[in-house]
């Protein structure tokens, strides 16, 4: 079994090993270092956690709504041309938002709103034109294999991302004689981690895949028709597929921080912990979908994300809070590149900017519903309505992709897909 692994690994092309390798980056810079320490950063700023959630929504609701225009244009222009547009637009929300102290405060809350939405839209046009490159860039032989190590690779690269930021705040302080209650050193903190996406720009340029510039009619046949129900059933399992994930993104630091009166050296560990797990979680894929199917592997990580959020909601101490991210994590990590799989190999090649533009409209508006949702919520109800929530509509989601993969593939019917 580990020979046939590390066979299918050597088959690995140039483009993808670029590609893992710019993933490392956004892994580690935003993923890991951003990630950690923006929250923490709003909340040093003075802000409470509703507005936090709302800065926060309108970044995943950017997220959401790049998706689609993001699909469309890569099948128009070529998925490796957005790739490039969407680093540089992520860039500039990056090193955007932590030079929001430098504004008037009139001004300040919008600004972050700005900086995180194009944060947030950069990173989709990233994403949404990298599994086409993927899929351009693979054989059925290797595919699955690339997709669960591209799902390790960040987690990765997270995990020593997030031990960095959760100690740069210390570190930067002593230099600056500065405690833990200013925004200073986790501004220098966050410019550190978005400067790290100038690294992307090269190995983006050196790709070769995805370079097309999409169909013309005379390529078109009949079996390229546009498949809206298995498109549209799809994305919607992702809304609700996406709301443990999403719940856990947004606000796990400011739970610690703000709810459970964590330092950030432990949200940093604890988070890293949970990264690090997502590692081989996500290797695990192809042996747990090759044993159970991609449908079925898909439905049971689901449902392991909902019981996990559990310990979230029931038990509040830092202790269990760890313990329940580190399973969401665990099981998020093969969730991810399971649906990418699963929806790019049952639709046709033509559409698979569009199928991966709408699951990541799907999943940013389910994350900024999350978001808002939850920033409303924490006050009046507390923290564990808003993860007790996300744990029952993650499980209605698996219930969900049960009835609509055995539909689709009723209707197109493809082994592979199974």
């Amino acid at each position: 079994m580990i020979a046939d692994y590390l066979a299918k690994v050597q088959l690995f092309s140039r483009d993808v090993r670029l590609l893992m390798l710019v993933y490392g980056v956004m892994g580690f810079g935003y993923v890991g270092v951003y990630a950690v320490l923006y929250n923490l950063y709003l909340l040093r700023l003075g802000y409470d956690p509703e507005t936090i959630g709302q800065i926060n929504a309108i970044g995943r609701l950017a997220f959401g709504l790049a998706g689609i225009p993001a699909g469309l244009l890569g099948v128009r222009y070529g998925a490796r041309r957005l790739l490039l547009l969407g680093e540089l637009v992520c860039i500039v929300g990056l090193l955007g938002g932590p030079l929001v102290e430098f504004l008037p405060v009139g001004m300040q809350t919008t600004w972050l709103a700005v900086t995180c939405a194009l944060s947030f839209g950069g990173a989709t046009l990233f994403f949404v034109n990298s599994l086409p490159v993927t899929m351009d860039a693979t054989t059925d032989v290797e595919r699955r294999h690339v997709l669960s190590l591209m799902g390790a690779v960040v987690p990765l690269f997270a995990f020593v991302g997030s031990l960095t930021g959760g100690a740069l705040p210390g570190w930067i302080g002593a230099l600056l004689h500065l405690n833990d209650s200013s925004p200073v050193p986790y501004r220098w903190a966050l410019l550190f981690g978005g400067a790290i996406f100038l690294l992307t720009i090269p190995l983006v340029l050196a790709i070769h895949a995805g370079r097309g510039t999409g169909y013309t009619p005379a390529q078109v046949t009949t079996d390229d028709d546009l498949p809206l129900f298995t498109i549209a059933m799809l994305s919607l399992v992702a809304v609700f597929g996406s709301t443990g994930i999403g719940a856990t993104g947004a606000f796990f630091n400011v739970y610690l921080d703000h709810g459970l009166g964590s330092t950030t050296k432990w949200i940093g560990a604890i988070t890293a912990s949970s990264q690090f797990v997502a590692v081989p979680a996500a290797t695990l894929m192809p042996i747990l979908a090759s044993h159970l199917g991609n449908r079925r592997a898909y439905m049971v990580s689901l449902l392991g994300v909902a019981l996990w959020l559990l310990p979230l909601g029931l038990v509040p101490t830092v202790a269990v809070a760890g313990i329940g991210l580190i399973g969401v994590s665990a099981c998020a990590g093969i969730v991810g590149p399971l649906f990418n799989l699963y929806s790019q190999i049952n639709v046709p090649a033509r559409w698979r900017s569009l199928m991966s533009g709408c699951s990541f409209t799907a999943m940013g508006g389910s994350w900024a519903l999350t978001a808002f949702l939850g920033g409303w919520a924490i006050e009046p109800f507390g923290y564990p309505v808003l993860f007790l929530g996300a744990a029952v509509t993650t499980a209605l989601g698996a219930a969900l992709f049960t009835v609509v993969s055995r539909v689709i593939e009723s209707r197109c019917p493809n082994p592979d897909g199974r």
